[in-house]
């Protein structure tokens, strides 16, 4: 494809998303993308930013942080479409600098959230549609909605919140091979379940499909509640032709749950050989004041990738070479 084609191609995707949030009583904002705090999630990379010697922050893996921010002073329904950064990213679907498109809505719940992703992933489709045709007939056709713990019982024959860390080791060495082997020693039950997800469920997930109630050690900064006995983390992660999209929660406004996330996130980083992060004090003192509220954060070049039946990144990328 030409230089000239992609770059409209992109700008058309660009514009229909804007004007499906701004038309849909969604208020667009910018924040800062260097900011003093980066994420605590040990399998989160923050870039550091410098001048000279002296540290200038970090540049932000999403506008998470700075969103809820406003939230809490009484923003109401917001969105956000600009450049996000993750060190270590490398590859056919990563890169360290992307573009992320993220949103939040009062007052809504998860199921309406994932009602509206889909409806900007229909517009997205029609933009694109000399490339999308495909994507938007399984978009109107069999769009899938299932939960973590029966794709991961369909595929492992276990219940995924139940089995305890010596278990998914074992798991894992049996199911990956030699790629369990690259699994750190020091890595909790998150990380054998994200690995086993990820190689082993994900690239079976083809036609749209929204993955509810992950465990509660993914929780993130959604909220837990209880589902068949188990505790799970209210979010969910939207899949198409084996790629994460979106990611979505149900938002959690409690400082001292929070707090205790964070510290265990520290000590997990430790446990990693990862320095600790300082805790976002500017987010920890307004978030008991966050609305009701949940919110989404979408791979607006992943979704490009999908949407354009490509490969990779490098086949939509029109400035890989820059």
């Amino acid at each position: 494809m030409e230089l000239t084609d992609r770059l409209n191609e992109r700008a058309s995707l660009l514009a229909v998303m804007r004007e499906y949030l701004s038309g849909h009583q969604c208020v667009e904002v910018t924040t800062p993308v260097l900011r003093s705090f980066g994420v605590t999630d040990p399998f989160i990379a923050s870039i550091a930013a410098f001048h000279g010697n002296d540290a200038m922050g970090f540049l932000q893996t999403s506008p998470e942080y700075a969103m809820k921010q406003l939230l809490c002073l009484g923003s109401g329904d917001i969105w956000q479409m600009g450049p996000a950064f993750r060190g270590g990213e490398s590859g056919r679907r990563h890169r360290s600098e992307f573009t992320m498109l993220e949103w939040y809505r009062c007052g809504w719940s998860l199921s309406q959230l994932m009602e509206e992703v889909l409806a900007l992933m229909n517009v997205s489709a029609s933009c694109l549609s000399s490339v999308a045709d495909d994507v938007g007939s399984m978009l109107s056709a069999s769009v899938v909605h299932t939960t973590y713990r029966a794709l991961f019982e369909e595929r492992f024959g276990e219940n995924p919140h139940r089995l305890d860390r010596e278990a998914l080791i074992q798991l894992s060495r049996q199911e990956l091979g030699s790629l369990a082997q690259h699994i750190h020693v020091a890595t909790g039950r998150s990380g054998y379940l994200d690995a086993l997800f990820s190689q082993r469920v994900e690239p079976e997930l083809v036609v749209p499909t929204f993955v509810t109630e992950f465990p509660v050690e993914q929780a993130a900064l959604a909220k837990v509640s209880v589902r068949e006995g188990d505790r799970v983390g209210m979010r969910f992660e939207l899949y198409c032709r084996g790629v994460e999209l979106a990611n979505g929660y149900e938002e959690l406004g409690d400082r001292r749950a929070l707090t205790l996330r964070f510290e265990e996130n520290n000590r997990s980083r430790k446990r990693l050989g990862l320095p600790e992060m300082t805790l976002d004090r500017g987010l920890l003192s307004v978030i008991d004041q966050l609305p009701d509220c949940v919110g989404v954060a979408l791979g607006v070049d992943r979704l490009h990738m999908v949407l354009a039946d490509a490969n990779g990144l490098d086949e939509i990328d029109s400035t890989s070479a820059l």
